[in-house]
C-alpha cells in the first residue's frame, strides 16, 4: 500500500501587537538618529567639501565601476553604470554597437528580456550606419531569438526569424504590421493576433497550477507550434472576430443587461470566485522544498523502481492438439524459432522468432500482444527463463504455445534519477494536503455542517399511522 507521509505545513508568523510596535519605532528612530550623528561627525576633523554630483565620477571611473559590477555578478546595475559610460563618453557608432550588446547581454542576464531586445536593436541600427562587424550582427541575432523564447512570444520570434530571412531586407514592411482582420474601424494585425494568442495560452497555464516552469514552457511551445500552420492560425482568428462580432452585437441589443444574462453571470461567479480563491491561496501555501521531496521519495520508492519484465515469445496454433505438439517439439529440443515460422500464424511475430514485441511489466493483469488474465499472468511469473508454460493458452488468436525467453528484476532508483518524477508527486501531495486543511479552516470558521444521512432517512411515521 502507498504511503504517503503528511507533509509540515508553512506557518504563517502571528501579527505584531500594536503597543510592542510602538516599542520598536521608537527604539529604531533612535538608532537611525544615533547612526546619522555617527556618519556625520565620526572621524572627521573639519568640515567637508560640497562636491557637484556631476563632477563625481569621471567617463573612466563609470567604465571601471561597470566592469566591477560585472564581476560581481550584479548585471542590472552593472548595466545601468554602462549606460551611464555611454551617456558621458559619446563613443563611434561601432564602439556604442559593442557596449549595447553588452549591456543587452547584462539585462538578459537579469531577467530583463524586453530591455534586453531594446538595446541589441538600438546596436543593430548603429551597425547600419557605421562599420560592418558580421560576428556582432550574428550574437545580436542569436541573442534576440533567445529572450523571445525565454518571454514565451514564439509567435513574435517566428516574425523575427522571417523578417531577418527576408530577401526584402532592410525598409521592407514589419510583418507585425500586417492587417488580418477588421471589424468596422478596428484593424487587428499579425502583432495583435500573436498577443491574443499568448494571453489565452497563459490563461491556459493559470488554471494549471500544478505546473512546473519547465511544463508550462513545454505547453507554450506546443501550443505556438500546433498554430505555427497558417489554416491553423486562420480558423483560430476567424473564432476570435467571430466571438468579437457576436459579444459587440449582445451589448447593442443589450444582452448583458438582460436578467437571463445576469443569473448565468450570478451562477458562474461563486464557482470563479471559489476556483481563483483556491489557487491563489493554495499556491502561496503548497511550498514544497527539497527535504519535503526527499521524504516522500523515502516513503514510497517502490514507485519509482523500475519494474521487472518479462520477454515472451508464441506460437499461435488452429487447435488445441496442434499448440501442445508444438510445446512437446520445444521441450524436446527443437528450435522455438523455427517452430514459430513453420507453425504460427500470427504474421507480425512469426518472422521474428514469435516473440512478442511488448514484454510483460510486472504488476499487469494482463499480457501484451497476448491477453489473458491474472491467471496467464501467474503462470508466466512460475515459469522459469528459456521454459515453456506447460498447457496451451487460447486467445483470441487461437491456440497458443507460450515461451518465457528473458526476465529482467526490478530495479531500485535513486532519488537523483526520478527526481523531476518525485517534485511532482510531492508538489501533488502537497497542494492536496493544504487544500483540505484551508477548506477545513474555512467551513469552520462559517459554521458550515453537512447531514448527507438525510439522503437516505426514511420520514418517520405519524402516531395516528399504523406501524
Amino acid at each position: 500500500m502507498t504511503r504517503t507521509p503528511r507533509l509540515e505545513l508553512p506557518q504563517r508568523p502571528a501579527p505584531a501587537r500594536s503597543g510592542a510596535l510602538g516599542g520598536i519605532v521608537v527604539v529604531l528612530v533612535l538608532i537611525v538618529l544615533s547612526l546619522q550623528v555617527v556618519l556625520l561627525w565620526g572621524g572627521r576633523q573639519g568640515p567637508v567639501a560640497s562636491v557637484p554630483a556631476g563632477e563625481l565620477l569621471s567617463t573612466e571611473d563609470h567604465k571601471q565601476l561597470a566592469i566591477r559590477l560585472e564581476d560581481k555578478n550584479l548585471p542590472q546595475a552593472a548595466a545601468e553604470a554602462w549606460t551611464a559610460y555611454l551617456s558621458e563618453a559619446k563613443p563611434p557608432a561601432g564602439e556604442a554597437a559593442r557596449v549595447m550588446v553588452r549591456i543587452g547581454k547584462l539585462r538578459q542576464d537579469s531577467g530583463d528580456f524586453q530591455s534586453a531586445i531594446r538595446e541589441y536593436y538600438q546596436a543593430e541600427r548603429l551597425l547600419e550606419s557605421g562599420p560592418k562587424d558580421e560576428e556582432l550582427s550574428r550574437t545580436i541575432t542569436l541573442r534576440v531569438r533567445e529572450c523571445f523564447r525565454k518571454l514565451g512570444q514564439y509567435g513574435e520570434l517566428a516574425r523575427e526569424l522571417a523578417e531577418r530571412s527576408s530577401a526584402a531586407g532592410e525598409g521592407a514592411p514589419l510583418a507585425g504590421q500586417q492587417v488580418v482582420a477588421q471589424i468596422g474601424d478596428e484593424k487587428i494585425t499579425v502583432a495583435d493576433f500573436d498577443r491574443l494568442i499568448s494571453e489565452q495560452i497563459e490563461s491556459a497555464i493559470k488554471s494549471q497550477p500544478d505546473l512546473t516552469p519547465e511544463e508550462a514552457e513545454a505547453f507554450r511551445q506546443r501550443t505556438h507550434e500546433r498554430l505555427a500552420d497558417p489554416q491553423a492560425k486562420s480558423r483560430q482568428l476567424q473564432q476570435i472576430v467571430l466571438t468579437r462580432v457576436l459579444a459587440d452585437e449582445a451589448r447593442r441589443q443589450g444582452v448583458h443587461e438582460s436578467p437571463a444574462f445576469r443569473e448565468r453571470i450570478a451562477t458562474m461567479a461563486d464557482s470563479m470566485l471559489a476556483d481563483t480563491l483556491m489557487t491563489g491561496e493554495i499556491g502561496k501555501r503548497a511550498v514544497v522544498t527539497p527535504r519535503d521531496v526527499e521524504r516522500y521519495f523515502e516513503a514510497d520508492k517502490d514507485r519509482y523502481a523500475e519494474p521487472a519484465t518479462t520477454t515472451l515469445a508464441h506460437v499461435v496454433c488452429a487447435t488445441r492438439k496442434e499448440a501442445a505438439e508444438v510445446i512437446a517439439q520445444a521441450k524436446g529440443g527443437e528450435d522455438f524459432a523455427a517452430l514459430a515460422k513453420n507453425h504460427s500464424s500470427d504474421e507480425q511475430t512469426k518472422e521474428k522468432g514469435g516473440v512478442v514485441p511488448d514484454p510483460l511489466t510486472e504488476g499487469a493483469q494482463s499480457v501484451p500482444g497476448i491477453g489473458g488474465d491474472a491467471e496467464l499472468v501467474k503462470r508466466i511469473a512460475e515459469t522459469a527463463p528459456g521454459g515453456f508454460l506447460a498447457e496451451p493458452f487460447q486467445s483470441e488468436k487461437g491456440w497458443e504455445a507460450i515461451k518465457v525467453v528473458s526476465r529482467t528484476e526490478r530495479v531500485a532508483k535513486k532519488l537523483d534519477e526520478v527526481r523531476d518524477q518525485a517534485e511532482r508527486d510531492t508538489r501533488m501531495a502537497r497542494r492536496q494536503e493544504v487544500s483540505q486543511q484551508y477548506v477545513q479552516e474555512l467551513m469552520q470558521a462559517a459554521g458550515a455542517k453537512l447531514f448527507p444521512e438525510a439522503f437516505t432517512m426514511q420520514p418517520s411515521p405519524k402516531k395516528d399511522e399504523p406501524k
